[in-house]
């Protein structure tokens, strides 16, 4: 997307995305009336328990979901639902995707049909169009124990889990089908039905139609009975002529002016000599906006979900997300994830009070139940989940998340609101994680802690990984580990919490956490500093002997401000190395000189997941500007290959190939990065400043617009003159 300034009108970008499934949720394919949690890829601001993909063609003919199951080391996500009936003789010929809408080309024979999906706040509408009449037969399955209600124009489904709150809606048509079948059984309007079990339900109209519109509503149910419905029309029926300006053509019209008002309005225009920064950051905003989830699903708050295969909340995934969106409107949802956490952190009670469950999903927070009569939470209470499932999270960024978030946006209200939450955090970490091995620094006690979920580092008690369940039989280590990045993140959690602290009026506390994070960080340099490699080395918390493997955390020290001046340059050695990390698309999750080394379908063993590579080009801005650029410029070649956005959870580190899901939300820190290190732009107390201290020095100009800064819109622009940099900031 090309926008050059503040409120000007710009030409509606089309993204060509791959689509793919995975069993019961979220469904990306045409599968037909699928039950779910589903987020429609790319276009959906809502979770939604259906995906009215409404024609479904043979999975066998869908040729990007087949290569992404070909090349995706994540075999979890590579299923196809069998329960839904396709129609063979349906073949897709193309898909065209703009942020408001979907549409795509069919021939059913030699009859051309176009579908659009488009999402409202409530609901998901579609519109069916033929070429001539076809005769339709329209498919659905709960995902398990459901109500179904018969309506004059649709149906209702109330999903009956146990300990959840009911998940409601309903599917209606503009044209009545003529039959509602469940289970074989023919469902009259007003006739409810309980299901123990999954249920099947068909619609059937007996004569042709060449268009048809669908309305699936949603809503959570807290309280018992069915609603009373309102038909599609006054008098009960439905015709075509009545909705042509109906639900889909008025949900449509208004996502194509949010979308504008979006861009407009809500996103920075970055100038510089690379006119690539721009574009990135542009589709970045839309990532990250479409991966939304709202309030009223499984958690309370909006929150923006890592990626479009998963609707759930994952702790650094849902850190790493609110840092990309800092800098683009709707903080709200930056904001949400981060309050999410109040419902998933452990309180007094539990042994391992203050720390912050992995995940949440469907299959999970929901179904976690809270007996207490005071409690005004969803139910999903973690102090409930099973023992077995222990007190799993992941690497500690909930406060470098928050001060991202606060630094740029200036609440300090919600700041405050979460500071005991950020310290109940901290101090589960020293609490549970300290090393008895180094005193002073932490240690990985799972590998699912880890975020780096099959790594080699883990060594053989990762025999349950996502690619292959390998087992490493040159590894004689086991777990806990001490992790050099674990320790680094510590670091800059601490420093973050303590000038939130500060601000806060609590200064023996943020006195407290600035000390200890500069003793664990000059602990960190002593004792994990492997002087004969020149390189910083996990060790085994069992004996204390540094580990051989080499992944992208070996250099997580780049991100520490304090680190010695005499080791960047071997350091950097490291880096670039092409035996090891360097190559046209670094950097690889363990080193190409690993013998386990799998770029395609290693998942954690090869392929490029950008958070480690973007946390050593936030420290390299500040440590090294050449070999900033050079990493700068290669990431950003990785996800616009061609010039196209390719923005993906990981990349094949051979050939750049993009591997598992698109629109991958931890991408968007490079424009946190970009912003915040390379650019300088900071407020503090209000004051808006800029400096240029990251920017390659090839550069001699850079302007970003519409910057939205503690409430105010600024201009800020930088010329260099005679190796100076002149700033200037204007308020808008």
């Amino acid at each position: 997307m090309n926008q050059t300034a503040r409120g000007q009108k710009s030409k509606s970008p089309s993204y060509n995305l791959m689509w793919h499934t995975a069993p019961y949720g979220p469904y990306f394919g045409d599968i037909g009336l699928g039950i779910g949690l589903v987020k429609v890829a790319g276009n959906n601001p809502k979770a939604m328990p259906l995906c009215p993909a409404l024609l479904r063609m043979d999975p066998a003919q869908d040729q990007p979901a087949l290569e992404w199951r070909a090349n995706s080391g994540n075999q979890a996500m590579g299923g196809m639902d069998p329960d839904i009936d396709i129609c063979p003789e349906l073949r897709l010929i193309r898909r065209k995707w703009t942020p408001e809408c979907l549409k795509s080309f069919y021939k059913y024979g030699d009859t051309k049909i176009t579908q659009q999906m488009v999402v409202g706040p409530g609901g998901v509408y579609g519109r069916i169009k033929a070429a001539r009449p076809v005769q339709l037969q329209l498919q659905g399955i709960s995902l398990g124990a459901c109500k179904l209600r018969g309506l004059p124009d649709g149906l209702q489904i109330i999903e009956t889990q146990p300990q959840i709150a009911p998940c409601e809606f309903t599917v209606r048509f503009s044209f009545p089908p003529s039959t509602i079948t469940c289970e074989g059984q023919p469902l009259a309007a007003d006739d409810v039905r309980f299901y123990p079990g999954k249920a099947r339900w068909t619609f059937t109209w007996d004569q042709p139609l060449e268009s048809l519109e669908i309305d699936v509503e949603t809503q959570r149910s807290f309280n018992p009975g069915l609603p009373e419905l309102a038909p599609l029309s006054r008098d009960g029926s439905a015709c075509i002529a009545q909705r042509q300006s109906g639900n889909f053509a008025r949900t449509l019209k208004q996502q194509k002016r949010e979308w504008a008002e979006y861009f407009a309005n809500d996103v920075p225009v970055i100038d510089c000599p690379d006119p690539r920064v721009n574009q990135l950051n542009q589709y970045l905003a839309w990532v990250y906006l479409s991966n939304t989830i709202q309030h009223g699903g499984i958690l309370p708050y909006p929150y923006s979900i890592p990626k479009q295969t998963f609707v759930g909340w994952w702790m650094w995934d849902t850190a790493k997300s609110a840092i990309a969106g800092s800098w683009y409107g709707r903080r709200e949802v930056a904001w949400g994830g981060m309050l999410n956490t109040e419902n998933l952190q452990y309180d007094a009670r539990h042994p391992d009070a203050g720390v912050i469950t992995n995940s949440a999903r469907y299959s999970s927070v929901d179904c976690w139940y809270s007996e207490r009569p005071e409690s005004n939470r969803y139910p999903c209470v973690p102090y409930a989940i099973p023992e077995k499932h222990g007190s799993g999270t992941h690497p500690p960024m909930y406060s470098l998340a928050v001060w991202s978030l606060w630094s740029v946006d200036g609440n300090d209200m919600l700041m405050k609101r979460l500071l005991s939450n950020l310290l109940a955090m901290d101090a589960y970490f020293e609490r549970i994680r300290a090393s008895r091995q180094v005193p002073g620094l932490l240690v990985v006690l799972r590998w699912s802690d880890s975020g780096m979920d099959n790594s080699k580092r883990w060594a053989n008690q990762c025999n349950r990984c996502l690619s292959g369940r390998q087992h490493f039989d040159d590894t004689d280590w086991e777990l806990p580990v001490i992790s050099v990045d674990l320790n680094v993140y510590s670091i800059t959690e601490k420093r973050c919490l303590a000038e939130m602290c500060r601000k806060a009026g609590m200064t023996q506390e943020a006195e407290r956490l600035e000390a200890e994070a500069g003793t664990r960080e000059k602990t960190l340099h002593r004792e994990l500093w492997n002087e004969e490699k020149s390189l910083y080395f996990d060790r085994v918390e069992a004996d204390g002997r540094f580990t051989p493997i080499l992944s992208p955390t070996n250099l997580s020290p780049f991100m520490l401000p304090g680190l010695p001046r005499e080791r960047v340059a071997p350091m950097l050695r490291w880096l670039f190395d092409e035996d090891h990390f360097w190559g046209e698309y670094p950097i690889p999750s363990i080193a190409k000189s690993d013998r386990d080394f799998e770029p395609s379908k290693g998942y954690w063993m090869g392929p490029v997941w950008m958070s480690y590579p973007m946390d050593i080009l936030r420290g390299l801005a500040h440590h090294d500007r050449g070999a900033a650029a050079r990493l700068l410029d290669r990431l950003i070649n990785i996800m616009l290959p061609d010039g196209e956005p390719a923005i993906n959870e990981n990349y094949q580190p051979l050939t750049g190939l993009p591997l598992e899901c698109p629109n991958f939300s931890w991408n968007g820190q490079i424009i946190d990065i970009i912003m915040r290190d390379m650019f300088g732009i900071s407020c503090r107390d209000g004051q808006v400043s800029a400096t240029s201290a990251g920017v390659p020095d090839d550069w001699d100009h850079w302007k970003v617009a519409n910057v939205r800064l503690h409430g105010r819109r600024y201009d800020i622009s930088a010329v260099k003159t005679q190796g100076q940099w002149r700033h200037e900031i204007v308020e808008v």
